[in-house]
């Protein structure tokens, strides 16, 4: 009977040991994960360019954000570990806007959810350690840039189906 206690004993003992590693397994590998997922997009980015153009073919419209501000003025992305980011940008009248999301990585997509609930899906063309590329259509995200590119306005309703915005951020 004593025989018969230790080997049930021993066995709830491996037993509960197994589970309890196989769920620091588990939060190890969803750790790890998530890591894997966050390289190269955690971090402070500064916007380079704003490339209007079709999928394939040249650019119709550029936007540089060049050093003609001071430094402490330039917009800011910031995606965060836990998924939340900012954008910052400075108004004309020299005023900060922190524009508040949620952002979210799947394959080649990036997601970022604003507080008002709408969402920018955007295609992920690369991702390294300096430089972010994304594409987003035109007409998802048009009503925003018309006052940063006001050559928007003059495009063919058309044309407007067709192209496609590319931010390049740096580190």
């Amino acid at each position: 009977m004593k025989k018969l206690i230790v080997i049930l004993t021993s066995f709830l003992f491996l037993f509960s040991s197994c589970s309890k590693n196989d769920n620091d397994t588990a939060d190890r590998a969803e750790k790890e994960w998530t890591n894997f997922i966050q390289k190269h997009l955690i971090g402070q980015w500064k916007p380079q360019s704003i490339e209007v153009k079709p999928l394939v073919g040249p650019v119709l419209i550029e936007k540089k954000y060049s050093s003609i501000q001071p430094v402490n003025t330039q917009d800011i992305l910031v995606l965060n570990q836990d998924f939340t980011g900012q954008f910052k940008t400075f108004l004309q009248q020299g005023k900060l806007k922190t524009i508040d999301f949620t952002w979210y990585h799947k394959l080649e997509e990036l997601g970022i959810i604003l507080e008002d609930k709408r969402e920018f899906k955007s295609l992920l063309l690369e991702k390294s350690s300096g430089k972010l590329l994304v594409s987003v259509p035109l007409n998802t995200v048009i009503n925003e840039l018309k006052s940063y590119i006001p050559e928007l306005e003059n495009l063919e309703a058309a044309k407007r189906e067709v192209l496609f915005v590319y931010f390049i951020f740096v580190k």
